[in-house]
């Protein structure tokens, strides 16, 4: 069954697939688990131009540290200062700096990234935007 939805500008598609990549990467490196025992939870939605992505991962320890917890708190706040984009091209060490410069290309609106350890100690990542629809894209004809 196909679903018809409105069209979306091409290079949105690029940085989808940066980000799903990048999800993919972080739960397979920093899990602490071997493949076989890595349990992903990956949903998304796009209702009226919003796309919305929520991963969630088990761990090796099911209860975060405080050293664990405090680095996420710090790269989260690092990642909202301006210069989170250069860091991301220069040390290459972040995926969520580098899905956060993505979702703030220009065809994305309304960016949201937020990550963290869940209640129940999994890691979950949510990340949303407005998309651009292809009418907003300027076009030469």
């Amino acid at each position: 069954m196909f679903v018809r939805v409105s069209p979306y500008a091409g290079r949105t598609l690029d940085g989808m697939v940066d980000i799903f990549c990048a999800l993919m990467e972080n739960a397979i490196s920093h899990s602490g688990l071997p493949i076989e025992a890595l349990l992903v939870d990956f949903q998304m939605s796009l209702s009226d131009g919003r796309f919305v992505v929520a991963i969630e991962n088990n761990g090796a320890s099911s209860t975060p540290t405080d050293d664990e917890t405090e680095r996420l708190v710090s790269l989260r706040n690092d990642i909202v200062q301006n210069n989170s984009r250069r860091k991301a091209q220069v040390e290459g060490k972040s995926g969520f700096r580098k899905m956060w410069a993505t979702i703030n290309a220009p065809q994305y609106r309304e960016s949201r990234l937020d990550f963290g350890f869940s209640s129940n100690g999994n890691f979950r990542v949510d990340i949303s935007f407005d998309i651009e629809n292809i009418d907003d894209e300027d076009t030469l004809n």
